[in-house]
C-alpha cells in the first residue's frame, strides 16, 4: 500500500503544534491539541499544504481528536472538495461544534454524509462517511 498511501508527520493546522511525546500510545485517543500540549513540537500543515503533497487525492481520514471543526468550518473548506471520500469523527464535547453544523458545511460543498458508528451518546462522539455528490467542483 506505499505506493497508494501517503503518511504525513504532521498535524492538520496552520501552526507549529506542542504535543506530548511521552504519551501512551493506549491513550493517546484522548489527545488534542485543542487542550493539550507537550514539549515536542511537530509541524502544522494547512489543507492546502496537504493537498500539494498528494498528487490524487482521494479519501481524507481525520481522527484528530478536534481539529475536524477547523477543517470542515475553516478559511480552506472548499479545499475539502478535492477529496472523493471523507471519513471524520466528530469531537463536539472537546470542540464546541454540533455534529449537525459540520453536517451541513459539508452539504454545502457536495458531499452526503452518513453516521457510520456512534462511539459515546453522551458527548455525540461519532464517526462519520462522507461521498462526494457528482455536482462537486474542483476546489481554486
Amino acid at each position: 500500500m506505499a505506493d497508494r498511501v501517503k503518511v504525513v508527520n504532521a498535524a492538520l493546522g496552520n501552526d507549529l503544534m506542542s504535543v506530548p511525546c511521552h504519551q501512551a500510545v493506549y491513550s493517546s485517543g484522548n489527545f488534542s491539541t485543542l487542550k493539550d500540549s507537550g514539549p515536542c513540537k511537530v509541524p502544522g500543515v494547512s489543507l492546502g499544504d496537504l493537498l500539494k503533497m498528494v498528487d490524487n487525492p482521494y479519501l481524507l481520514k481525520m481522527d484528530c481528536e478536534g481539529c475536524e471543526a477547523q477543517v470542515i468550518l475553516g478559511p480552506e473548506r472548499e479545499r475539502l472538495r478535492a477529496f472523493e471520500h471523507i471519513i471524520f469523527e466528530a469531537h463536539p464535547c472537546t470542540t464546541g461544534v454540533s455534529n449537525e453544523k459540520l453536517l451541513v458545511s459539508l452539504k454545502e460543498l457536495g458531499f452526503e454524509c452518513r453516521l457510520h458508528k456512534m462511539l459515546d451518546p453522551k458527548c455525540n462522539l461519532a464517526i462519520y462517511y462522507c461521498r462526494g455528490t457528482s455536482n462537486q467542483t474542483s476546489p481554486s
